[in-house]
C-alpha cells in the first residue's frame, strides 16, 4: 500500500518548501509527491525544478483553472497510488505522518475515509481564534477535526470511481472541500478521525486577512448551501431550522466565548468582539453574494 500525497499551490513557494521538507523526512520509498500550481508563477517553477532534480517521486504541475478545487482533480487525475492524502501547502507534517496514514488505512480497510489532527504552528489571539472557526476542539490533546477540511484527508483512491471529485465552480479555496464532503456523507461515505495524524497549520495572523478571508467564506455560502442543501441543518421542522439560521451569527461569538474560556485562553474575553467581526465579515459576503445572485 502507497501513498499519493495532492499539495494545490498557489504563488507560496516559501511555504511549499517547509511543506515538502517536512514530507521528505518521513519514509521515503512508499509515496509520490503531485504539486499543482493554478497559475505559471515564475518563483514556485524554478522551486520545483530544483526539487524535482533531488527528490523522486515528485511532478509538478501547472493549469489555467484557478482554485484548490480543479488542482486537487488534476492531481487526482495523475496520481498512481490506491490512497490519496490531500495537503494544503501552508501545513507541515508530522515525522509519522504517513506511517500512521497507511497504518490506518489498513486496520480499517473497509473505511474510504480518514481525517487527522490539525494543530496551529503560530499561536496568537488570531491565529488561535481562526483556528476555532473551521474545527472542533480535542482539548486533552490540544489538536483539532473538522470532517469538510480536507487539508488532512486520505481516501482510498476508489472512492473517486464513483463519484465526482471537488466542484470546479468554487474559484477560491471557499468552500469546495465542504460541499466534497457533503455528498460523500450525504452518499452514507463516513470519514473516521485518526488522532496520530498530524498536521501543523499557518492561521491567519493579523485581524484584516481573517476578515477578508470572512468575507470570501460567507460569499461562496449561498452557492454552498444551494448545492448541498445546507446539510448540517435538519429541515424536518422548517421553523427551528430559520431559527437557527438568524440566530447563527447572535449567538455565535457567545459560544466562541464560552470555548475560549474553557480552554484557559489568554485573550479569552477579546473572542466576543472578535467573533462579532467575524460574523459582520462572513455575513457582508453573504449578502454580497445574494443580491449579485438577485441581480442575474
Amino acid at each position: 500500500m502507497k501513498l499519493s500525497i495532492i499539495i494545490p499551490t498557489h504563488k507560496r513557494p516559501d511555504m511549499l518548501r517547509e511543506c515538502l521538507y517536512s514530507i521528505f523526512e518521513n519514509t521515503n520509498d512508499v509515496y509520490e509527491i503531485l504539486v499543482i500550481s493554478d497559475c505559471d508563477d515564475k518563483h514556485t517553477r524554478e522551486f520545483m525544478e530544483r526539487i524535482i532534480r533531488k527528490h523522486k517521486n515528485i511532478f509538478y504541475f501547472t493549469q489555467k483553472s484557478p482554485g484548490p478545487a480543479a488542482s486537487r482533480n488534476l492531481g487526482i487525475k495523475r496520481s498512481r497510488e490506491e490512497i490519496i492524502a490531500f495537503l494544503d501547502d501552508d501545513c507541515v507534517v508530522d515525522k509519522s505522518w504517513i506511517k500512521n496514514i497507511l497504518d490506518a488505512h489498513k486496520k480499517n480497510p473497509k473505511i474510504l475515509a480518514i481525517a487527522g489532527a490539525i494543530i496551529p504552528r503560530n499561536h496568537s489571539l488570531i491565529s488561535e481564534f481562526s483556528q476555532g472557526l473551521e474545527a472542533r476542539a480535542d482539548t486533552k490533546n490540544n489538536s483539532y477535526f473538522y470532517p469538510s477540511i480536507v487539508n488532512n484527508n486520505s481516501y482510498k483512491k476508489k472512492i473517486f470511481h464513483n463519484m465526482s471529485g471537488f466542484d470546479t465552480s468554487f474559484k477560491r479555496a471557499s468552500g469546495e472541500d465542504v460541499e466534497f464532503n457533503y455528498r460523500l456523507d450525504t452518499a452514507g461515505i463516513k470519514t473516521i478521525f485518526r488522532k496520530d495524524i498530524k498536521v501543523y497549520h499557518h492561521y491567519k495572523t493579523q485581524l484584516w486577512p481573517l476578515l477578508k478571508q470572512q468575507f470570501w467564506f460567507g460569499h461562496e455560502r449561498l452557492k454552498l448551501m444551494i448545492t448541498a442543501d445546507d446539510y448540517p441543518f435538519d429541515k424536518s421542522n422548517m421553523s427551528i431550522y430559520y431559527l437557527k439560521r438568524i440566530m447563527t451569527p447572535l449567538v455565535d461569538p457567545w459560544l466562541r466565548l464560552v470555548f475560549a474560556i474553557r480552554q484557559k485562553r489568554k485573550y479569552s474575553l477579546l473572542y466576543l468582539p472578535l467573533g462579532y467581526l467575524q460574523q459582520a465579515a462572513y455575513w457582508s459576503g453573504f449578502i454580497s453574494r445574494l443580491f449579485k445572485r438577485l441581480d442575474n
